[in-house]
């Protein structure tokens, strides 16, 4: 390979954008923008997604060549559901097991148990008319499973880091001292992907040391999955953290923990430890957990 070439695909790769996705909670719409739920804060973004789902749902962010867009709804929205109270100018149509109050095409007059069609916007639900029928389509016969399987996917990187102190979160970086506390926050991934009676085989954190201090940082997991406004819970035994950096083995009961319930892992005190936080390092606190279901 000629170093001209080499150069060429080296720049090439460097030009394709990085794209990052997290979900939060729709508000409303504002035109070609949205108001959504970030964490403990409301923050207004450019949508370019086809439909919008109804206040409350999760919306799918993506950060485009260094702007966070809305590109829908982060889970689908039903095309069909059962009217189950009437109303006007609105009526509560159930599908999913979820109940949607939506208007209705003013030439369809809702009737309880009315099978229904649903269209989504931008401009949210419309409930079009009774269709005559619901699918009638059958189910190939299931099979046995094929047994238990090992899984080691990409490792699950946090969404925000920060550490707490007298004032509050007032730093990115992940502190284990006498005055401040430090956590890694992952969303719901964990949760989302690991099944809940997944027997848990490995574990380890990707730590990026700016300092490694005093004594062995109070390793914990906690109960936030994103940035709460004051101080993160923690839960179970205290692990103390070798002062050490890069890939660190940690108890698997921990993610037992995570596996089921929102949450992230941090320090709870200790010595003096700093590490570089997600705004420096996307891998820091990240998990590579290996599972088998």
């Amino acid at each position: 390979m000629s170093e001209n070439f080499a150069r060429r695909v080296t720049a090439a790769l460097a030009g394709i954008p990085t794209i990052g996705s997290k979900t939060a909670v729709f508000v409303a719409r504002d035109g070609f923008q949205a108001q959504v739920n970030v964490g403990e804060s409301t923050v207004t973004l450019p949508f370019v997604g086809m439909y919008l789902p109804p206040a409350g749902h999760p919306v799918q962010l993506e950060q485009r060549g260094g702007e966070v867009v809305i590109t829908g709804p982060a889970r689908p929205l039903p095309g069909i559901g059962v009217i189950t109270a009437t109303g006007s100018p609105r009526a509560t149509v159930t599908a999913w097991g979820v109940a949607y109050s939506l208007p209705y095409r003013s030439g369809y007059t809702p009737v309880l148990s009315d099978n229904v069609d649903i269209s989504w916007s931008g401009d949210g639900g419309v409930i079009q008319g009774k269709v005559t029928a619901t699918s009638n389509v059958v189910a190939p016969e299931t099979t046995p499973p094929a047994g238990l399987r090992t899984y080691n996917p990409d490792p699950f990187t946090a969404v925000d880091s920060a550490s707490f102190g007298p004032y509050g979160w007032n730093t990115r970086d992940v502190w284990s001292s006498n005055s401040y506390i430090g956590a890694w926050f992952y969303g719901s991934k964990i949760r989302d992907t690991i099944p809940d009676t997944a027997r848990i085989l490995s574990a380890a954190i990707y730590l990026n040391p700016r300092q490694l201090q005093g004594a062995a940082p109070n390793f914990r997991y906690h109960t936030s999955g994103t940035r709460p406004g004051g101080a993160v819970t923690f839960g179970g035994t205290t692990f103390a953290l070798p002062l050490v950096g890069g890939w660190t083995p940690v108890p698997l009961a921990f993610i037992d923990f995570l596996k089921v319930n929102p949450g992230g892992v941090g320090f709870n005190n200790g010595g003096y430890s700093i590490y570089r936080g997600t705004q420096a390092d996307q891998l820091s606190g990240a998990l590579d957990i290996s599972w088998e279901a």
